[in-house]
Parts: C-alpha cells; sequence; structure tokens
C-alpha cells in the first residue's frame, strides 16, 4: 500500500495537503469492498457470471498506470 501512495502522491502532488493521504486510502478501500461484493453476488448468483478476474485486471492495469506514471 505504500507503494501505491507514493505513486500516487508523485503524479497529485496536492494529496500532501490530505492527512495521512486519506483519498487515496479511501478510494483503494472502496475498490476493494466492491470487488468483495461482486465476489459474493456472483457467489450466491444462480446463474454464476464469471468470476471477479475482469474487475481485477481493470483494478490492476490503472495501479500499472499509476506506478508507471503514465
Amino acid at each position: 500500500m505504500e507503494n501505491v501512495l507514493e505513486c500516487v502522491k508523485q503524479q497529485f502532488p496536492h494529496l500532501y495537503d490530505y492527512e495521512d493521504c486519506w483519498p487515496v486510502n479511501d478510494l483503494v478501500l472502496l475498490c476493494l469492498k466492491y470487488l468483495s461484493l461482486k465476489h459474493h453476488q456472483n457467489k450466491t448468483a444462480k446463474n454464476p457470471q464469471p468470476s471477479g478476474k475482469q474487475s481485477w485486471c481493470i483494478y490492476i492495469t490503472l495501479l500499472d498506470k499509476v506506478s508507471s506514471g503514465s
């Protein structure tokens, strides 16, 4: 998580103004909560859709873009 915070802070220096970089922490927690919810919904559905791999791929791609600076 520290690596993510540092990468995001480098791209968006105004985040240093926020105590403990709380906006980034909140967004990461929201993404994880959403992915967890979708996983549980798919697990309990009568016709389960494919696993949350697509959501994870989108999330990881987003993190890669932030860390690479693009």
